[in-house]
């Protein structure tokens, strides 16, 4: 291998030197100012690469390409001169450089790489007419103040991305297609031009919080986040075509108070169906969004399309049938909304955290989720489709102001949680309920229950710590098992609460009736189990008038010890057999037995 060490004196009281080969640099150890000789035609990856004394560096008319990594790290360059005969510059070639300020482009650059000049001191630059190749992340973290695009420039992936300073943008051409994160994060980026715009990728303009416009374009196609948290204050969307089956185009655009959307005839192949999804989620201070045009083509709102805003009112457009998760979820400022005649399904969360007082479910409604209601303190009246109706799991719970709920005579079904902590509800008809979910009224301000015939099951913790309930008649009921803790330490002040069974008990879990008065308790094994099983504590603390266990000699008692533990017993009645049996049993109550008697 032949190598010239090529010796200048440029630079006074430093030898500076050279190492090339077939018109290669491979390296230079120089400081201060350099000249690359003019025989280079290409200067090879690292040459220059974290030379911090490095201030200029003047490249020779000849010279084709800047290789990768030439000038990473030289954190004193300043200046830079680059020849027209340059036809590329490849990966990360000045990335880090961060005093350099300015720099020509040769306007017949054919590649420009990717992180070419990412985390420098770049200001300003002139950029190439029409190159072959651009990467993405080109300029990235520089310090550009402004720049011009010119016509046949290919925008790339995040090329402007994180560029604080960068106030303008002017394109020169037309059809512009602007790719995902282009231009994310330029904080100062003010003012652009839209209407020569045709595309925007994902997140192209997201985080330019400065960035303000007061029209989307009818004939620009936006995709996700395009302008999420963006600082625009009024929008007017000339067609929602432009923006359908993308997510959070204006998320988090807080200086947003009022928007427009227009529904137009389908210039683009399929028309809009959706309001998109998270739209405008967490425009904290959205209060107004008015829809116009062709509203009878829209059929559902997306999943959070108006999460977090801060809308008072909202009438949904008339043709919709569906409200996605989480659609108007944390709409805290939200106090009246209309629903739609045709509205059919209510997805998970959809008004959960609202500020709703009231809320009607047209009859048209076959689906609701869970929670949808979910955390509205303020929900004071609810009224249900007047035909049967399941309320889903969690659908009201933690509506502490809930009072009245009117149609309830048609739920059938209560799930987990329906009316979990609704303490302002005092009563609620269970006439056709057949099956309340586990923590359907935990906690809740019910003051009596009534069950009827059609009820047949009662899961665990129904009524859980209901501290003002003072009467459950479950006479009625077709309940055959009674599920632990259902009616666990209700009542308050030792005002305990009082339970009025059906004629037939036989099957008991623990803690059901903990703390509980109960005037009549008849123990008999079914005809078809023949068998009676009464769990650890089911009836602890409680206050039992009369206990009778029904003899029945092909059965199987099953008694817990700590079944009647301390429990008040005025009067028992069970067979001998069964006395001997369990007397450990009555042994926990003997005591309370006693005393109740004497």
């Amino acid at each position: 291998m032949k190598v010239n060490i090529i010796k200048t004196s440029t630079v006074s009281s430093k030898m500076d030197e050279f190492v090339i080969e077939n018109e290669v640099l491979y390296e230079c150890n120089l400081t201060g100012t350099v000249v690359v000789p003019e025989n280079v035609t290409k200067i090879k990856a690292t040459a220059f690469s974290n030379k911090t004394n490095i201030i200029k560096v003047v490249l020779p008319e000849g010279l084709k390409t800047i290789g990768t990594n030439t000038f990473i790290g030289c954190t004193s360059l300043e200046e830079v001169i680059i020849p027209e005969s340059v036809e590329a510059i490849e990966d990360q070639a000045f990335f880090g450089c961060k005093k350099l300020k300015k720099v020509h482009l040769p306007k017949n650059l054919k590649r420009l790489c990717i992180k070419a000049f990412t985390d420098s001191g770049l200001e300003s630059v002139d950029l190439p007419e029409h190159p072959d190749y651009v990467g993405s992340y080109v300029f990235a973290n520089s310090q550009l103040h402004q720049v011009t695009i010119p016509a046949n420039f290919p925008l790339t992936v995040a090329m402007f991305d994180e560029c604080k300073h960068l106030e303008t943008i002017t394109f020169e051409g037309t059809d512009i297609k602007v790719p995902g994160i282009c231009f994310k994060l330029c904080e100062n980026l003010k003012n652009i031009d839209l209407r020569n715009i045709k595309t925007i990728g994902k997140g192209g303009f997201s985080g330019c919080k400065s960035l303000d416009f007061d029209v989307l374009p009818k004939d620009i196609r936006v995709n996700d986040s395009a302008f999420s948290g963006c600082g625009i204050k009024h929008i007017t969307v000339e067609n929602l075509n432009s923006i359908e089956g993308t997510e959070k185009v204006f998320s988090e655009c807080h200086q947003l108070t009022e928007a427009v959307i227009e529904v137009r005839g389908a210039n683009i192949p399929q028309d809009v169906k959706e309001i998109p999804q998270a739209l405008f989620s967490h425009c904290i201070n959205l209060e107004k969004v008015l829809f116009t045009g062709m509203i009878g083509k829209i059929t559902s709102i997306g999943f959070a399309a108006f999460e977090d805003t801060a809308l008072k009112k909202f009438t949904i457009p008339e043709n919709i049938k569906k409200i996605d998760s989480m659609a108007f979820f944390k709409t805290e400022h939200l106090t009246e909304i209309t629903l739609p005649e045709k509205l059919k399904t209510i997805c998970r969360q959809a008004f959960s955290e609202s500020g709703l007082k009231s809320i009607t479910l047209p009859d048209s409604v076959e689906f609701v989720e869970t929670e949808c209601f979910r955390d509205c303190y303020n929900l004071e009246e609810v009224t249900l489709p007047a035909k049967e109706f399941v309320v889903p799991d969690g659908m009201f719970m933690n509506c502490t102001a809930l009072k009245k709920v009117n149609n309830a005579d048609k739920i059938v079904q209560l799930g987990k949680y329906a009316f979990y902590g609704a303490n302002s509800l005092k009563q609620v008809d269970l006439s056709s309920a057949v099956n309340i979910g586990g923590s359907a009224f935990e906690c809740s301000g019910l003051t009596s229950v009534k069950l009827s015939k059609c009820c047949k099951i009662l899961d665990s913790n129904a009524f859980y710590k209901c501290k003002n309930l003072k009467l459950a008649d479950l006479s009625e009921s077709s309940i055959e098992y009674f599920a632990p803790y259902i009616f666990y330490r209700c009542g308050e002040n030792k005002l305990m609460t009082e339970v009025i069974l059906p004629d037939k008990v036989w099957n008991v879990d623990e803690c059901a009736f903990v703390e509980c008065y109960i005037k009549n308790l008849n123990v008999t094994a079914d005809v078809s189990w023949k068998n009676v099983m009464i769990s650890e504590n089911a009836f602890t603390d409680a206050n039992i008038d009369m206990l009778t266990f029904v003899d029945n000699p092909d059965g199987h008692v099953y008694l817990n010890e700590s079944a009647f533990k301390n429990a008040f017993i005025g009067e028992l009645t069970i067979p001998d057999y069964l006395y001997d049996k369990y007397k450990n049993v009555w042994d926990n109550v003997r005591s309370a037995w006693d005393d109740a008697n004497k």
